[in-house]
């Protein structure tokens, strides 16, 4: 596609869609167009598919049927088109896939053989793992499979699900209604599990919107072609197939737009034995109208499943869990109390290059089906705490957010009191002595800060860093002791609280800093374990050599989220507790 060209007669917003749709080049495209399509369900518009590729070759062999070639020379001729349009799009994989699925049936039918659509498939797979072996690791690869997998193998049970009325290929209610949408049922029945996993968000607009702009998407690409191949001998004879097309293309951003305005649906992340029986009952669905032992089947599976999903939760031990989340440079750890509540310690940093809200913390929550934190603690006011809290308060609903009260001059800092007075969060100031009830039997005690470090203003006379809500856990016995970023300063006002401050389990301040951790603090906590929130290789060289040796010293086991990744703590309630990583199992702690 001549890029000298297509601006002369293409406006750049619609010409940058059409470069997507036609050359997969979404780069230019504008990120609200992008967002509008992405959360709607149509991104797959947006970037060459099986589809595209399909709408390509039925141009191109209808044009030359039109020319009054043999079909045996069209099909052979569609085939070379379709193998130049692929190197054009630099052998995208879903492109490389449609081109030769449709290149083997298309060359059967030339010589008189009719070709077989799964052994299509396969050839198509075989082809480019082996050219491309990491392909099977890409998203778009598995969406593109699966897409065209369920549209062939349920398209006609789906169909015969409905009244024969309606699955008469020769109505035209069936032809030009019922086939589509049973086509995108099963293209979204496909891809929807795998959609779940990556993104954790389904839009349920996205079927009435895909009946719409799919036939628009093929008006579009037909007269993309017709622009470029008469632009490219004579531009004036382009021009009204551009000016059509940019009614098409407005179109198109238009409707992604109106449906954009319908919210998405959070899910969690299926598990394997989900996605497996889902795949089953699905098939067994499409069967059951005609066949009595795939309705036996589909309720024999529906109640397995059931009973394998519900019975092991009912039966679990009442425990106390908290994961100590790898947010690099930072903090934040959820916890999951006995009686099934929620509860968040920080959520990290929050810069111009990332947001850990965004990028651990809310996915984190909505892969545990978590759509509620009961209780939000902000240990203090610094970006590497407090960051990721903007775009969760915006995500996820919260009961009680607490801290203890610091002021901070920073957009974050100022940004979070207005949510939580948006969003209805009760928001109480703690300080040393407090108390918190109500967390399902964990008890909850508040040991920082006094006066003299937060007053009654929020003034922070020592320091933000010295001003941290320093919160101790305890059940089953056992105590997790989170000391957000307090420094030497600090820890002789908590070493006064003698045996109460002494902890099982130490969150160390400061990420390991070597203003922390101070051999008399260490002395008073005396724990058996201490978790260090650091990234790896950060600029400040924590955590400090020397406040390893002060833990080793003491026998203290110590897990850093830079080696392990995230860092799981459970503690059952007869005091039986279990530390390791969540993601490497093999780090046993330093």
């Amino acid at each position: 596609m001549p890029d000298a060209l297509l601006p002369h007669i293409c406006p750049a917003r619609q010409l940058a869609l059409l470069q997507g749709m036609l050359l997969g080049d979404k780069q230019r495209i504008p990120a609200e167009v992008r967002e509008h399509f992405r959360g709607t369900g149509l991104a797959h518009a947006l970037v060459i598919s099986g589809l595209h590729v399909g709408l390509v070759a039925l141009f191109f062999f209808v044009a030359f049927r039109l020319l009054q070639v043999s079909p045996e020379f069209a099909y052979l001729a569609t085939t070379v088109i379709l193998g130049v349009y692929a190197l054009v799009t630099d052998l995208q994989p879903p492109v490389v896939r449609s081109a030769i699925m449709a290149g083997v049936i298309m060359t059967g039918r030339a010589i008189g053989r009719c070709g077989e659509v799964y052994n299509s498939l396969g050839l198509a797979a075989l082809i480019i793992l082996t050219c491309w072996p990491t392909a099977l690791l890409t998203l778009s690869f598995k969406l593109s499979f699966a897409a065209t997998v369920a549209i062939v193998g349920l398209h006609g049970p789906l169909c015969r699900c409905l009244p024969s009325r309606w699955s008469d290929e020769s109505q035209f209610i069936s032809r030009w209604l019922v086939s589509p949408a049973c086509v995108s049922i099963a293209a979204q029945l496909g891809t929807g599990p795998l959609i779940a996993c990556h993104f954790q968000h389904l839009a349920p607009v996205s079927l009435p919107a895909n009946l719409l702009v799919v036939p628009l998407l093929g008006v579009c690409v037909s007269l993309g072609l017709l622009t470029v191949l008469l632009g490219s001998v004579w531009i004036p004879a382009a021009l009204p197939f551009a000016g059509a097309n940019y009614l098409a293309l407005t179109g198109l951003i238009r409707l992604a737009e109106l449906f954009a305005h319908v919210p998405d649906v959070t899910t969690p992340r299926p598990t394997l034995l989900f996605l497996l029986c889902a795949a089953l009952a699905v098939v067994l669905a499409t069967h059951a109208r005609q066949n009595q032992r795939a309705r036996a089947t589909l309720l024999m599976l529906v109640l397995s499943w059931a009973n394998l999903t519900l019975w092991p939760d009912l039966l679990l031990p009442r425990r106390l869990e908290a994961v100590f989340l790898d947010v690099e440079q930072g903090d934040s750890v959820f916890l999951r109390l006995p009686d099934g509540g929620t509860m968040l310690v920080d959520a990290g940093m929050r810069s111009r290059r990332l947001d850990f809200g965004e990028r651990v913390v809310v996915p984190y929550l909505r892969h545990h089906n978590v759509k509620r934190l009961d209780v939000v603690v902000a240990s203090h006011p610094h970006a590497d705490h407090i960051g990721g809290l903007v775009h969760m308060l915006e995500q996820v609903e919260v009961g009680h957010y607490v801290d203890s009260g610091q002021l901070y001059d920073t957009w974050t800092a100022r940004r979070i009191p207005e949510l939580l007075l948006q969003r209805g969060v009760v928001y109480p100031r703690v300080a040393a002595g407090d108390c918190l009830a109500g967390l399902g039997g964990v008890g909850g005690f508040v040991l920082h800060p006094t006066e003299a470090f937060v007053t009654d203003q929020g003034q922070s006379p020592q320091g933000l860093n010295n001003g941290s809500v320093v919160l101790q856990l305890s059940y089953g016995g056992r105590r997790i002791l989170f000391t957000g970023d307090v420094e030497a300063e600090t820890e002789p006002a908590l070493q006064g609280w003698g045996q109460r401050l002494r902890a099982d389990v130490l969150k160390a301040a400061h990420h390991g800093s070597r203003t922390s951790s101070a051999p008399l603090f260490l002395d008073a906590v005396h724990p058996g374990v201490a978790i260090i929130s650091v990234g790896a290789f950060n600029k400040f060289g924590h955590p400090e050599a020397e406040v390893l040796q002060r833990l080793q010293q003491q026998g203290t086991r110590i897990y850093c989220t830079d080696h392990c990744g995230a860092i799981s703590v459970a503690i059952e309630g007869d005091g039986t507790m279990q530390v390791g990583a969540v993601v490497n199992e093999t780090c046993g702690g330093l």
